[in-house]
């Protein structure tokens, strides 16, 4: 028996895991784990190379299963459980990169508090911003990532907390606790058997947490096909579980931000006039100083409008631009569409990245004003409310009806 078993499903990309694996090597400082790669029926050197390779790094604690078939992940990461010699299951994808010792603590917080169903790392890109420290539900409907892209300094990072979901991109769990929930399902396509298994868990009274003093890179979707199955996989998920919580008011309340729902059920999000930015932003002298300074807090929303109001009054027109479009990653609304239109009035009608960029954002945005989109989102959250009575949620949706109701409500 080992103290856990490393699962790492594969389907081409073998330089992927030829750097997954020698990081493996190089982070844990112990020799009481086993890896089992299990290969997708990669057409690339894969079979070849990484039995030789997997060997040579981890000799008799290296088990290498080869399908005739893609399985896709949910499917190879069952075998990979199946075979497992040790009670904790470590899933792990190829395009991860380990940090020193990031094992140690995801396998103390599961072996010393029983309520943990399964736990994973903070996942950070390679410029050390947040790929993933957790999933929430967002008023609107979606499913995602919250803090992407916040750097990994932040203190909301470092944050412990309780969530609904993490991803499977490293998912750590109990054997027994993973076969209670069911495994993974296999009719989702690489997408939301994560999301299911999560739901499974808090379904059986486990609980779920990323747990910060572990970090691992992780590069992300760099599986071929990986997001052509993705409505399909909605559509399975959204029939297994037609009412779920939105929670993504309470981690912005429990962070200290300041929010509300605009008119599409987008959250405008920013941070309080009491926050330190305000008066560090005084000793700003370039606009590189603000830049930096906007990097270390991305919901500060004056500090985009005063960096590219400088942009636009020194007519660095593009300048300007890039910066509502880095702040759409974080907040998207009617003001910032209507700012970064101004500002492509003034610019000259050539085809460019930017310009694209903001005729998908304002698309996007204009779509999502539609009646009848507002008032199905409006009946899925009283559904909600209804199933997961929520203070918070209830108090942002009195305050939208307050504001749009007559709009949208008055025509059911």
């Amino acid at each position: 028996m080992f103290e856990y078993s490393i699962i790492i499903p594969v389907y081409n990309k073998y330089q992927l895991t030829h750097d997954c694996l020698l990081s493996l090597k190089d982070c844990i400082k112990h020799d009481n784990f086993e890896v089992i790669v299990v290969d997708n029926a990669s057409s690339d050197e894969s079979e070849c190379e990484i039995p030789k390779l997997g060997t040579k790094l981890f000799s008799q604690r290296f088990t290498y299963i080869r399908n005739n078939e893609n399985r896709n992940f949910a499917g190879a990461c069952n075998q990979g459980a199946k075979v497992a010699k040790s009670d904790f299951l470590c899933f792990l994808n190829n395009d991860t990169i380990m940090t020193n010792d990031w094992d140690q603590p995801l396998l103390h917080a599961l072996k010393t508090e029983a309520k943990l169903g399964a736990v994973g790392p903070v996942l950070l890109y390679a410029d050390n911003t947040v790929q993933h420290i957790g999933i929430t539900v967002k008023p609107q409907g979606c499913i995602s990532h919250f803090y992407r892209l916040f750097p990994a300094e932040h203190k909301v990072v470092k944050k412990r907390r309780k969530l609904n979901f993490i991803t499977a991109a490293v998912l750590m769990i109990h054997k027994n606790k993973f076969f209670a929930a069911g495994a993974f399902n296999e009719a989702y396509k690489n997408g939301f058997e994560d999301i299911e298994l999560c739901f499974k868990l808090r379904e059986l009274g486990f609980e779920l947490s990323v747990i910060p003093e572990s970090t691992v890179y992780h590069l992300e979707s760099q599986s071929p096909g990986r997001k052509d199955s993705e409505l399909n996989n909605a559509n399975i998920f959204n029939t297994n579980f037609p009412i779920i919580p939105v929670d993504w008011q309470n981690i912005l309340l429990d962070d200290g931000y300041l929010f509300s729902l605009n008119e599409n059920f987008y959250m405008d999000i920013d941070i309080p006039k009491e926050h330190i930015i305000y008066s560090q932003s005084l000793q700003c002298q370039t606009t590189n100083d603000l830049a930096s300074l906007l990097e270390t807090e991305p919901y500060w929303q004056e500090g985009y409008t005063h960096l590219a109001n400088i942009f636009e009054e020194h007519k660095d027109f593009y300048r300007a631009l890039d910066v509502y479009k880095k702040q759409s990653y974080f907040v998207l609304n009617q003001a910032l569409i209507d700012n970064a239109n101004k500002i492509l009035a003034k610019l000259d009608k050539s085809t460019t990245q930017s310009l694209v960029d903001i005729s998908s954002l304002d698309k996007e945005l204009l779509n999502s004003h539609k009646p009848e989109r507002i008032r199905a989102i409006y009946k899925t959250i009283m559904t909600a409310l209804e199933k997961y009575p929520d203070t918070n949620l209830k108090a942002l949706i009195k305050e939208w009806r307050k504001k749009y109701g007559v709009k949208y409500l008055a025509q059911q």
